[in-house]
C-alpha cells in the first residue's frame, strides 16, 4: 500500500506545483496587460469597491484614485486608468497629471507614504509619472486659483467642448454653457 502512494503522492505534487506556476504566469501576464505594477492592490475604485475616499483635512482635498498598490519596498503607487488613448504628442493631459499629482498628496497626508511614482493607464499605453516637487507645487497652485474662484463666486469655463457641458453639475447656473 506505502509503495503504491508513494508514487500517488509524488505524482499530485507535481501536478499540484504545474498549477501553481500556471496560475502565477496567467496572474503575471494580466498585470501586466492592465498596467498595474507589482505588489499588492490595496484600494480598488476601478470598478466602484472602494470603501470611502482619501481625504485630507490639511489640504482640504479629497479623491479616488482606480488603483492604490503597496510594492514590495512598502510604497504605495496610485494608478489611474483612462478610457481615452495617450495624445500623440507622448504626453499626458495637464489634467491628468494634476489628478496624480492630487492623489500623491493625498497619500502622503492621509497615509504617511511618499509615493515615489504613479500612473496613468490609457487605453492605449501606460506611462509612469515621478512624485516631484514642482508637480506638487502645481496642484497646490491650481488648489489656490481654485478656492479664489469659490471665494469670488466666479470661474472662466476653461474648455471649448460642448458635449463637457452636457456632463457639467454646474450645467444648470452657468452663463458660459457651449450648446
Amino acid at each position: 500500500m506505502i509503495q503504491i502512494l508513494t508514487p500517488l503522492a509524488i505524482l499530485g505534487a507535481f501536478v499540484l506545483g504545474l498549477l501553481a506556476l500556471i496560475l502565477l504566469a496567467t496572474s503575471s501576464k494580466y498585470r501586466r496587460a492592465t498596467g498595474l505594477p507589482s505588489g499588492r492592490i490595496i484600494y480598488n475604485d476601478a470598478a466602484g469597491l472602494a470603501q470611502g475616499e482619501l481625504f485630507s483635512t490639511t489640504f482640504g482635498l479629497k479623491g479616488k484614485p482606480d488603483y492604490l498598490i503597496k510594492d514590495y519596498l512598502g510604497a504605495v503607487i496610485p494608478v489611474e486608468v483612462k478610457s481615452r488613448n495617450l495624445p500623440a504628442s507622448g504626453q499626458p493631459y495637464e489634467s491628468h497629471l494634476l489628478q496624480l499629482g492630487a492623489y500623491f498628496i493625498l497619500i502622503e497626508d492621509v497615509m504617511k507614504k511618499i509615493p515615489p511614482y504613479g500612473i496613468i493607464r490609457y487605453k492605449n499605453d501606460t506611462i509612469e509619472i515621478r512624485n516631484t516637487i514642482e508637480l506638487r507645487q502645481d496642484v497646490l497652485d491650481i488648489m489656490e486659483e481654485m478656492r479664489l474662484c469659490l471665494e469670488e463666486d466666479y470661474a472662466e469655463r476653461s474648455h471649448k467642448q460642448k458635449a463637457r457641458c452636457v456632463n457639467c453639475s454646474m450645467a444648470h447656473a452657468c452663463d458660459q454653457r457651449l450648446g
